[in-house]
Order: structure tokens, then C-alpha cells, then sequence
């Protein structure tokens, strides 16, 4: 379960790197795995981290 805690950052949580993929997708509608890592990357201090689990993260959600 994700739960935030007192010690979580809200701009470095799964939940909103997933909200910055999914705003960067539909506006895009298509870009590559490489183009979105690089996006999360410049977007979020330690974005290229989170990336997979916020990947992971909206394929479990299926929207």
C-alpha cells in the first residue's frame, strides 16, 4: 500500500512522477522509454529512479 509518511517529498512520490508521465503522454500521445526517462530526469531531482515503479505503477492502475 502506498502510504505517504512525514519524511516523503509530494514532488518525489510514485503517485505524482506517474501523474508527470501521464501528462507528458497525453500531450505527446506517443514518445519513447528513453524521451521519458530523460523528461523525469530533468523534470525531478532523482525522477530517473522513480521511473520504473511510476511505470509499474500505471500499468497496475491500467488507465
Amino acid at each position: 500500500m502506498l502510504r505517504p509518511t512525514k519524511h516523503s517529498h509530494p514532488d518525489r512520490t510514485v503517485i505524482n512522477v506517474s501523474l508527470l508521465l501521464l501528462s507528458r503522454l497525453e500531450a505527446r500521445r506517443l514518445d519513447s522509454f528513453d524521451n521519458l526517462r530523460k523528461y523525469l530526469k530533468k523534470a525531478i531531482c532523482g525522477g530517473d529512479v522513480l521511473f520504473l515503479p511510476a511505470l509499474n505503477f500505471l500499468f497496475f492502475l491500467n488507465p
